[in-house]
C-alpha cells in the first residue's frame, strides 16, 4: 500500500507541475500575441493605417495643407462610435497634423475645401462618389479611398 500511495503522491506531483507549467502567464502572452496575429481585424486596420501613411503621393499632395475634407458613404456621427466613425479615427491619425474635417459628401467641387480624403466600404460607393459630386482623384488609396479634387 505503501508504494501506491508513493506512485499517486509523484502522480499529482507530476499532474500539479503540469498544471503550474500550462498556466503561466507566459504561455498566455504567448497565446494572446497568436491570437493578436491572426485577427483580421486588427490586420485591417494595421492596413488601412499604413496605406495612408506610406503613400509618397499622398504626402506630397497634403505637405502645405492644414486641413482637408473627409467623406465616407453615411454621413459620420462622432458622438457614437462604429466603423464609420473609425475609419475617420485611423484617418485624423495617420494624417496628422493635417486636420480632416467632415463634410456630407453633397457640397461637389465648390465645397469648403478643395482636397476631400474620401474613404468608403465598397470600391463601387467611391466611384459613385466621384460621380455624383463631379470630382477627380488626385492618389488613389486603394481601391476604396482617395485622395479627390
Amino acid at each position: 500500500m505503501k508504494a501506491f500511495g508513493q506512485q499517486a503522491a509523484v502522480l499529482v506531483v507530476v499532474a500539479l507541475f503540469w498544471l503550474l507549467a500550462f498556466s503561466h502567464p507566459i504561455f498566455f502572452l504567448l497565446a494572446r500575441e497568436e491570437a493578436r496575429e491572426a485577427s483580421p481585424a486588427s490586420n485591417a486596420v494595421e492596413q488601412y493605417v499604413s496605406r495612408l501613411e506610406g503613400s509618397e503621393a499622398l504626402g506630397h499632395e497634403l505637405k502645405d495643407q492644414a486641413s482637408i475634407g473627409y467623406v465616407s458613404e453615411a454621413p459620420i456621427d462622432v458622438r457614437v462610435g462604429g466603423p464609420l466613425q473609425a475609419r475617420y479615427y485611423l484617418a485624423q491619425f495617420a494624417l496628422a497634423p493635417v486636420l480632416l474635417e467632415l463634410e456630407d459628401g453633397t457640397e461637389g467641387p465648390t465645397g469648403p475645401h478643395d482636397l476631400v480624403l474620401g474613404s468608403f466600404q465598397q470600391p463601387a460607393e467611391l466611384s459613385a462618389h466621384l460621380r455624383r459630386n463631379s470630382r477627380e482623384i488626385v492618389v488613389s488609396v486603394g481601391e476604396r479611398a482617395a485622395l479627390m479634387r
